[in-house]
């Protein structure tokens, strides 16, 4: 789920700089998609937005393809990695 890796977003912030909510934004909306594998409607409905909003945001942040599938890059090492923690 999306709130579980607001935090770990949050984290990539670097707090010598100030916030910046429109980076958190575009890595809030390419996780959604990422999440429900480009699926544009269910990444809305997981962030409470309307699925003209998503398609506004992708377009606002030029949102691609390699951006989704960098995210993915990223979870999949994050979630082996956690895994091999466990086991």
């Amino acid at each position: 789920m999306i709130v579980g890796n607001i935090i770990e977003i949050l984290l990539k912030q670097n707090y010598s700089d100030k916030f910046d909510i429109k980076e958190f934004d575009k890595q809030l909306t390419i996780l959604a998609l990422n999440e429900n594998d480009g699926n544009r409607e269910k990444a809305a409905k997981e962030l409470f937005i309307a699925e003209r909003t998503i398609y506004r945001k992708i377009r606002k942040y030029s949102i691609t393809i390699q951006d989704k599938k960098e995210i993915k890059k990223i979870h999949k090492t994050k979630t082996d990695r956690i895994q091999k923690h466990i086991i």
